[in-house]
């Protein structure tokens, strides 16, 4: 596995990917909005044909409440800790949570930048 570099992921800062939209419905829970194309030429395609150009997933409220704290200046430790009442301090909900991230990063709908390489700007 060379040229790999290990990250810890609590170390991380999530971001949500520039493609997607979302909403938060009435419940409070949020949908996000993926388009089925990106190319502008297969989204006009899809909609003349009725066909409708995005995909919905709806979030349940744990997922919710781990979306709403991507921001991209939070990082994944710093989101643990908020969630902590939220989850009412389960056995396994900081597994869950990191869990939920990684699945987001492995479909795309979120970006993660390791702190360390984002540079000291400042």
């Amino acid at each position: 596995m060379a040229g790999k570099n290990k990250i810890n992921l609590y170390d991380v800062v999530p971001a949500t990917g520039r493609h997607l939209s979302y909403i938060e419905r009435p419940d409070g829970n949020i949908m996000i909005i993926i388009p089925r194309f990106r190319n502008k030429r297969m989204r006009r395609f899809m909609a003349a044909r009725r066909k409708c150009p995005d995909f919905y997933l709806k979030l349940d409220s744990n997922g919710s409440a781990v979306w709403k704290l991507i921001d991209g200046n939070r990082t994944v430790m710093q989101m643990v800790e908020e969630l902590a009442d939220h989850f009412g301090n389960e056995e396994n909900y900081e597994y869950r949570i990191l869990k939920f991230i990684m699945t987001l990063r492995h479909d795309s709908l979120i970006t993660y930048e390791n702190p360390a390489s984002r540079g000291s700007g400042k």
